[in-house]
């Protein structure tokens, strides 16, 4: 089980009274009465006139991974992030749970709750309010990119800004925002594969479908400017895909400017009809990490971690093909720290995550590891 309390200002006894209030406030706003019962840990519900429930409440800062539940007792866990995993496996042991960045779950006998809601960021003395530790500028997605890229060797703050050409101070608070997260353990590497499907979550490049192929002319003119990206790439990397004849090509761009010159030369159009999609990445090491060219390639194309990302995206089938694409990768590979979100499972699962292994379920390459990608996301 991963769940981290934050190394803060914030006592268990207020961290607790916390929650009992962010719990309260969240149900009022779903029309759901609730009442904190006086001993600080319990608060009793009233469901659409239906009988009271008592609610026991268990505040954490991060809730993320395998989460045993023990209590037998109708439980709701407040915490400012509860992870995909994390949320995969409360729902499997029918655990309610408070996530503070904006989603509430209540379970008794049955589902009583499961929406989203307003934000209740929890503010933390002395720090910056809690809640998304991505924020809304690129620095975390860079900072979260980097590590997946080198997840036993992770990058000096200095080196990385340098990189993606960004101040050293933000990329230090980027790092601190995902360490404060409990994304980054305290000795430096990723927690996976939480922080893969984290980023996974925000990975949203802006796709815009052309009616031509980047000439030789553009891409001999500017190799630096494009990276090969998509189905056939991610198939020359060992995803189990076939890229049809007709399948669109996948480019990212370094610049908005790049994007418009291919939107004017090649011609904007309906993604049906489409022949190439062009984006502009969503992290500058997209380009800097890129792989060279190697044998009759002429360009560079994505490392296979952007190319995992891009198939996370993809719900219809991009899941599906990841869990086949790590099946083969474990066939004769070690790989690195795998994680496991079925419960039953959990407990030769538990002792698979302190040590490397060489078969095992589904995972996701990472670097030179693989990480598994939760059951539902």
């Amino acid at each position: 089980m991963f769940v981290h309390n934050r190394t803060v200002r914030t006592s268990a006894e207020e961290l607790q009274i916390s929650a009992v209030q962010a719990l309260v406030e969240a149900c009022r706003e779903v029309n759901v009465k609730a009442t904190p019962v006086e001993d600080a840990w319990t608060v009793r519900v009233r469901y659409r006139g239906g009988a009271p429930v008592d609610l026991h409440v268990q505040a954490r800062a991060v809730v993320s991974g395998d989460v045993a539940i023990d209590d037998a007792i109708p439980l709701v866990v407040v915490a400012d992030v509860v992870t995909g995993s994390a949320r995969d496996s409360l729902r499997a042991q029918r655990v309610g749970w408070l996530d503070r960045r904006g989603h509430l779950r209540l379970t008794a006998e049955d589902v009583l709750v499961d929406t989203a809601i307003t934000p209740l960021p929890r503010r933390v003395a002395g720090d910056e309010v809690s809640g998304d530790p991505f924020g809304r500028g690129r620095a975390t997605v860079e900072v979260a990119l980097a590590l997946l890229l080198s997840p036993d060797n992770p990058p000096g703050i200095r080196e990385l800004a340098r990189e993606v050409d960004l101040a050293p101070s933000t990329v230090s608070r980027a790092h601190a925002r995902l360490q404060h997260a409990s994304l980054v353990t305290p000795e430096g590497p990723p927690l996976l594969p939480e922080l893969f499907w984290e980023l996974a979550d925000r990975w949203r490049p802006r796709w815009v479908h052309l009616a031509a192929e980047p000439t030789v002319e553009m891409l001999d003119r500017h190799p630096e400017r494009w990276v090969r990206a998509g189905d056939a790439v991610a198939a020359v990397q060992g995803a189990p895909l076939v890229a049809g004849a007709a399948a669109p090509s996948a480019w990212y761009v370094d610049s908005d400017a790049t994007l418009r010159e291919a939107r004017q030369r090649l011609v904007e159009m309906a993604a049906g009809e489409a022949v190439c999609r062009v984006a502009v990445a969503p992290s500058r090491l997209v380009d800097t990490r890129a792989d060279q060219p190697t044998g009759n390639s002429a360009v560079r194309q994505v490392p296979a971690v952007v190319s995992a990302l891009d198939l996370a995206r993809d719900i219809s089938r991009g899941r599906e093909i990841l869990a086949a694409w790590a099946q083969l990768l474990m066939g004769g590979q070690q790989c690195g720290r795998v994680d496991h979100d079925r419960r039953s499972e959990r407990g030769g699962r538990r002792a698979a995550r302190r040590a490397p292994v060489k078969t095992g379920s589904p995972h996701v390459p990472v670097g030179s590891s693989t990480v598994m990608p939760p059951q539902q996301r």
